[in-house]
């Protein structure tokens, strides 16, 4: 192994001690143990949240619905409040390697949500949720007053194992109260099986008034095979492991087997005899076989060469050191070796993690590593659980990079997965597993996001602007002013396309009808306000230069025009613009619906503008949009809304006998392009029929060999011939006669 600095190497890294734990609660977090009692039911909501209906809540997965069916009915069981918070784990893993204690509390808020989804269904089941509430909320009391939960009830654990140990040792060997060293090697693997360290184990029983002999102090016959003629079983493990070679031979004989039974073994230490001398006579592991035998004599330790490893947790620091070479852990890996030693000692994810490396996966080296206790490496950042890792993304924006390229990889799943149960989160785990097969989500990190806000619960999302400011968002109702929007637009869109975003709205609101929109996003921006129209929020956020556009009103796209035409027409074909208007002012009507439903709608000329939008000129389109906004005066340019050449205002239409075209000169693109006839229209001085007829005219199909100009004259002529002539009628009725102006034209 070689030395080096970088954190990020796949190597077996120690750690600084003056380094902050990851562990470490964050300064802002609720007040100690507050989390130990149940939230009230009057807890104050942000405005406007309410209570999530039942009918509302997401249907849980069969596995979660397996979950909480199974921690309800452990909690009405008389059994530690770890065992019953983590029903499907041995309590040896637990003990083994415990939870920290954010994931300690996850799982209690877990449990919580469990009571409260089983007590919906019928009477009984609530009266089972009932019984486990009153438990959960009295074990935690308790374990409260002790004012460090976690080792509480890890000691509870404990108990309940010494009791099952000690029942074990008095099943073994009846009355006898003194153990010779054969009888405490068996104590030991006892022990392991439970979850207790041999060491612990050897207290226990002290303290039950067991004598333990070190040394075996029953006579056997020397076996002179071997240098130094061992005496005993112990000190035939020890010749055995210091000549491999001849205890190959020994074993493949049946001679070991044979001293053994001519000395009185136990049946267990002949029948793990028999199946090492099988081990040797296959010849596959040589290594394997004189282990298998060491570890019947009652020796727990592996043989790498000449280093001798205790115990699983002791590998990581013998690597880091030098003494053990990665080489040698995968040779011993390869043999069978390493994984036989790991499953005999209970690590059973490690002993997984040792059959990868037997196959030669990639990963292989690295689940091993972190099974066996070495963190993720995140930047420089330790982490060993996911519990840590769900809260050190959060408060370390920076690491955020790093997670792409981890999920992409498989290492992160690889990571999980190799992590105890009490480290892990199995529904996270099941969530990443499905989005990393599924070939649509590569790339997508929702699933991870997913898994952090559910764990953390966090009450706030934080983004970073272009300007690297941060921007925080309390509660989903916040998502819904459009000014603060804009100003953390660019951090908004990092977050949503990440899928962060999503998942906190999910975990804070979760009876919210959220749309379905493509994952990974394909049009980040008219997606994201699309997601935000859905939690409430009723403006239009653009891309607009250095800057952000808010957009409150229909009159604020009139104000874009003029600002940045080419900006405002460019945005236009990603539809958001369309969208947004016909959401909340498409209901408005241009010209009000008559007795058979005939009308014009603000949303009808979106979808018309929306389908003629590729064939207009340049300034045309976004002409329209401002015309339809509230634009008062028609540019004669589209392409320079700045300029003074405007119309403001117009006097009835007077028809040329001679058909002299160059009176149209100036607004002959307008008309062809519709932007007049749209102006004329939406004049409020102008009838209704005669509306309806520019309307329709205005978003009609442009034909360049039409004459449009003759077009637009008929039907302005036919239209005021017909309004003229119901003035006429309506005036004889008053009696008064009708106005004209200076020049004789009628004004519209």
């Amino acid at each position: 192994m070689t030395e080096g600095n970088d954190p990020k190497r796949d190597a077996w890294l120690e750690v600084s001690p003056d380094a902050p734990s990851p562990l470490a609660p964050s300064p802002s977090s609720e007040p100690p143990m507050a989390w130990l009692q149940p939230e009230p039911e009057d807890a104050p909501r942000e405005p406007g949240r309410r209570k999530v209906r039942a009918s509302e809540r997401a249907a849980p997965t069969a596995a979660q619905d397996a979950a909480s069916l199974a921690i309800v009915a452990a909690l009405q069981r008389e059994i530690p409040l770890m065992a019953a918070l983590w029903p499907d784990v041995r309590p040896a893993e637990l003990l083994r390697s415990p939870p920290p204690i954010e994931a300690f509390q996850a799982r209690c808020d877990f449990a919580r949500r469990a009571i409260d989804a089983v007590g919906r269904r019928d009477a009984e089941a609530r009266s089972r949720a009932e019984l486990a509430q009153r438990r959960l909320s009295d074990e935690l009391a308790r374990l409260g007053q002790h004012g460090a939960p976690l080792e509480a009830a890890l000691a509870s654990l404990e108990a309940m194992q010494a009791r099952e140990l000690l029942d074990a040792v008095r099943t073994l060997f009846r009355d006898q109260r003194t153990l010779f060293a054969g009888d405490v090697a068996r104590v030991d693997a006892a022990a392991v099986e439970v979850g207790i360290t041999p060491a612990r184990a050897r207290e226990i029983l002290a303290a039950e008034g067991f004598t333990l002999q070190s040394v075996e102090s029953r006579p056997w016959s020397p076996f002179a095979q071997l240098p130094g003629a061992p005496a005993t079983m112990d000190q035939l493990a020890v010749a055995l492991m210091a000549h491999p070679a001849q205890a190959i031979e020994l074993l493949r004989q049946g001679a070991v087997l044979d001293w053994l039974r001519a000395n009185g073994a136990s049946p267990m230490v002949i029948e793990r005899s028999r199946e090492a001398r099988m081990s040797a006579e296959r010849g596959a592991s040589p290594m394997l076989a004189v282990h298998l035998q060491t570890w019947a004599l009652g020796r727990r330790e592996l043989r790498l060469g000449s280093v001798a490893v205790p115990t699983p947790d002791s590998l990581g620091s013998l690597v880091r050191s030098g003494s053990l070479s990665l080489d040698a852990l995968a040779t011993a890996a390869r043999e069978g070796l390493l994984a036989t030693w790991l499953r005999m000692s209970g690590w059973i994810v490690a002993a997984g993690a040792a059959d990868l490396v037997a196959r030669n996966e990639p990963s292989g080296l690295r689940r091993l590593a972190w099974s066996l206790g070495e963190p993720l490496y995140l930047g420089a950042a330790a982490i060993t659980d996911v519990s840590s890792l769900a809260r050190m993304v959060l408060a370390q924006p920076s690491l955020r990079e790093a997670l792409p390229p981890l999920l992409a990889s498989g290492d992160l799943v690889a990571w999980m997965e190799s992590l105890p149960p009490p480290r892990r989160d199995d529904a996270w785990l099941d969530t990443l597993r499905r989005s990393q097969g599924d070939p649509q989500l590569r790339g997508d990190t929702l699933a991870f996001w997913t898994g952090v806000h559910a764990l953390t619960r966090a009450p706030s999302l934080e983004v970073l602007d272009r300007r690297g400011e941060s921007h925080g968002f309390h509660g989903v109702q916040s998502l819904t002013v459009t000014a603060e929007l804009a100003g953390a637009w660019d951090g908004l869109k990092r977050s949503y396309r990440s899928g962060e975003l999503v998942a906190w709205v999910g975990t804070q609101r979760p009876e919210l009808a959220l749309p379905s929109l493509p994952r990974p996003p394909r049009e980040d921006e008219a997606e994201l306000n699309e997601f935000l129209w859905a939690l409430g929020h009723r403006g239009l956020v653009l891309e607009w230069g250095d800057r952000d556009l808010a957009i409150s009103a229909p009159t604020d796209l009139v104000r874009a025009y003029r600002d940045d035409w080419r900006n405002l027409e460019a945005l236009l074909s990603r539809g958001h613009i369309f969208a947004w208007i016909s959401r909340f002012h498409g209901d408005r009507m241009l010209v009000p619906r008559d007795g058979e439903g005939h009308g014009f709608s603000v949303a009808e000329a979106m979808e018309a503008l929306r389908a003629e939008l590729p064939r207009l000129p340049s300034g045309f389109g976004a002409l329209k949009i401002a015309l339809l906004c509230g634009l008062r005066a028609l540019p004669t340019d589209p392409c320079r809304p700045g300029d003074d050449a405007t119309v403001e205002g117009f006097v009835d239409i007077t028809l040329k006998p001679d058909g002299d075209a160059r009176a149209w000169d100036p607004l002959r693109a307008h008309v062809l392009h519709g932007t007049a006839l749209l102006w004329v229209a939406l004049d409020p001085r102008v009838r209704r029929p005669v509306t309806r007829s520019l309307l329709h005219a205005a978003f009609a199909a442009w034909n360049p060999g039409a004459d449009q100009v003759e077009h637009t004259e008929r039907v302005m002529a036919g239209s005021r011939a017909a309004s003229a002539d119901r003035c006429l009628r309506r005036r004889s009725r008053r009696g008064s006669p009708r106005r004209t102006g200076r020049s004789g034209a009628r004004r519209r």
